[in-house]
């Protein structure tokens, strides 16, 4: 059944499966640490299909600390979702 490979191809070994719910379990895990440096992030969209899936997101706060936590960002939705080929700012 495509439907099953297609859900098994989206799924980390042990993580979240690469949708919008998955994503925001990750980046639940980070807005605590970019609250306390005024910042915020959100999903904007997710194209999870495809050659390159994509996650767009736009985060929030000023200064050396925001760059930082979006390196952070990228780095810990990479980890958890190896098939996500793209995280791109808005």
């Amino acid at each position: 059944e495509v439907t099953g490979v297609q859900t098994c191809a989206l799924r980390s070994p042990d993580g979240p499966v690469l949708d919008e719910a998955g994503v925001e379990e990750v980046l639940e895990q980070i807005r605590p640490f970019l609250a306390m440096a005024g910042g915020e992030v959100e999903l904007i969209s997710l194209e999870p299909d495809g050659l390159q899936p994509t996650a767009c997101l736009k985060i929030s706060g000023s200064g050396a600390t925001i760059n930082s936590v979006r390196v952070e960002i990228a780095q810990r939705l990479k980890r958890n979702f190896p098939t996500l080929a793209n995280v791109t700012w808005d």
